[in-house]
């Protein structure tokens, strides 16, 4: 049940950020930034973080969203869309998309610890800080 509804809300929260980035209406884009708030709030009550989950639904999808929607609404101007795909802003999305996925995974992830000695001292070890101590 649970990686039946991970896939569906995946699939929600997903169609939803791609339509916020690329549909040309603001109204309609910021409506789908919404949406895709709500799948994320989702998640966070699949994975039993209600607080966060209620915290993502009042903030975001209640204020910040809302405010973006009447924003638009209250300032609007007939503006031209442009006529042709944004090539650059894909690739640059993509190398983003690239540089993050090396960064977390492979060769250039410095900090690999394993669950069982994820404790303080063990951490605190892999910095390079010898004399870092904290008295309260």
């Amino acid at each position: 049940m649970n990686s039946t509804a991970f896939v569906i809300i995946a699939i929600l929260t997903l169609a939803a950020a791609i339509a916020a980035a690329s549909l040309s209406k603001l109204i309609h884009a910021a409506l789908s930034l919404a949406v895709a708030f709500v799948g994320i709030a989702a998640f966070y009550f699949l994975l039993g973080a209600e607080f966060v989950g209620l915290v993502q639904v009042f903030v975001y999808v209640g204020a910040v969203a809302v405010l973006i929607v009447f924003t638009i609404l209250l300032t609007r101007r007939d503006a031209v869309a442009p006529e042709r795909f944004n090539w650059p802003g894909v690739i640059v999305a993509l190398a983003v998309f690239a540089g993050l996925g090396l960064s977390s995974s492979g060769p250039f992830h410095v900090l690999r610890l394993r669950a069982a000695e994820d404790d303080t001292r063990t951490v605190s070890g892999a910095f390079p800080v010898s004399n870092l101590s904290v008295s309260i």
